[in-house]
């Protein structure tokens, strides 16, 4: 993935903050970030410069990439109601297996 790539972060905890920055740092556009704390995402989209979304089924289909950075809970609630079947998907656990991003998207993957 080349940096003029647009990424949508799920989750704006520890991981999702840092690896935020990060690409940011790197050259990537971060589109959106969704929290289901509105004002966790709202804090860590004004960092990136990117749009604070309060509802998963509202992140927006232009995105290259979208980023999940959840506890491990969340995982399969996330996956079931991620509103963008064809689009690109990863989660960053490091103890969950790529296949709970199945009902997804049909392109998915870990991060990790």
């Amino acid at each position: 993935m080349s940096p003029d790539k647009t990424i949508s972060i799920i989750g704006s905890g520890n991981v999702g903050t840092r690896l935020g920055h990060a690409l940011k740092e790197s050259g990537y556009t971060i589109l959106e970030v969704h929290s289901t704390t509105f004002e966790n995402a709202s804090r860590l989209a004004q960092q990136l410069d990117a749009t604070p979304i309060a509802e998963l089924e509202k992140l927006s289909p232009s995105a290259d990439l979208f980023l999940i950075s959840v506890s491990d809970r969340a995982y399969g609630s996330i996956a079931h109601r991620f509103p963008h079947k064809d689009k690109l998907i990863a989660h960053t656990s490091g103890s969950l297996s790529i296949d709970i991003l199945q009902s997804a998207s049909s392109s998915y993957g870990s991060l990790y």
